[in-house]
């Protein structure tokens, strides 16, 4: 498990208490436990990921490097589908082609 922190500083007037992440870290900080993100990454998860990056971004890059992020957090058994995004010549129609044969 890794650790976040938890600041005991006040922002802009209110209390600071359970602000994880927070910029002004450093000053009474604590450290809070917290799971690892890949105990929780499901090849839904990284379909997802995928077709968020092609709508938002709209570039084979984009989707490219969002499928490398996610193969790292897919179990072995999972990863098959994200390298074929990963090893195509065009991974953004490739995950639109992936998307029209979804049920939504």
């Amino acid at each position: 498990m890794r650790a976040k922190q938890e600041c005991d500083t006040p922002h802009d007037g209110l209390s600071g208490r359970g602000c994880l992440g927070c910029r002004y870290g450093g000053r009474g900080a604590k450290l809070l436990p917290s799971f690892s993100v890949s105990d929780f990454m499901t090849l839904t998860d990284a379909t997802l990921a995928l077709l968020l990056a092609a709508r938002i971004h709209g570039t084979d890059a984009a989707v490219r490097a969002t499928a490398k992020r996610c193969v790292k957090l897919l179990p072995r058994s999972k990863r098959d589908l994200i390298y074929k995004v990963v090893d195509s010549r065009s991974p953004l129609e490739l995950v639109s082609f992936l998307a029209q044969g979804l049920d939504l």
